[in-house]
């Protein structure tokens, strides 16, 4: 899983800013968000929550930003559970397709993680844009009071 995280994970993590790379140890919190994107994918769920309410309670944890970027990231059902779900319901509504299903379903995974993925740098974006026009109109209205 490390390899995975650090070879897939990490360069799309580093430019999404969801551990907020403008802190001083931004590449520890890249290693920590890649892990537990990486954790997802083969695990599941329940173990990212454990792993990221751990993260959140040590002393490197993330900013509410980088927090909030996290849970949308993981908020996918790109993982080996949700896969074997859908492999088993769509072969009992269609049995005579079931190999059919079972060799699209990896890809389903990857497609769903990387729509995921997709989405999450879009709220990001939003909440980049946001937050500066927030700013920018706090540092105009203190002006016109002046």
């Amino acid at each position: 899983m490390s390899s995975l995280s650090i070879c897939l994970l990490h360069p799309i993590l580093a430019h999404s800013d969801a551990p907020h790379l403008s802190s001083r140890h931004a590449y520890s919190k890249i290693m920590h968000v890649s892990e537990l994107l990486a954790t997802k994918l083969v695990e599941n769920k329940f173990a990212v929550d454990l792993d990221l309410q751990v993260l959140m309670t040590s002393s490197s944890a993330l900013s509410m930003r980088g927090f909030t970027i996290t849970l949308y990231a993981l908020c996918s059902f790109a993982d080996l559970d949700s896969l074997g779900i859908q492999i088993g319901m769509l072969s009992a509504l269609a049995p005579s397709c079931t190999c059919l299903i079972a060799c699209i379903g990896p890809s389903t995974m990857i497609c769903s993680f990387i729509y995921g993925f997709i989405s999450t740098l879009q709220a990001t974006s939003i909440v980049t844009v946001l937050q500066t026009h927030a700013m920018t109109c706090v540092g105009v209205a203190s002006r016109l009071q002046q």
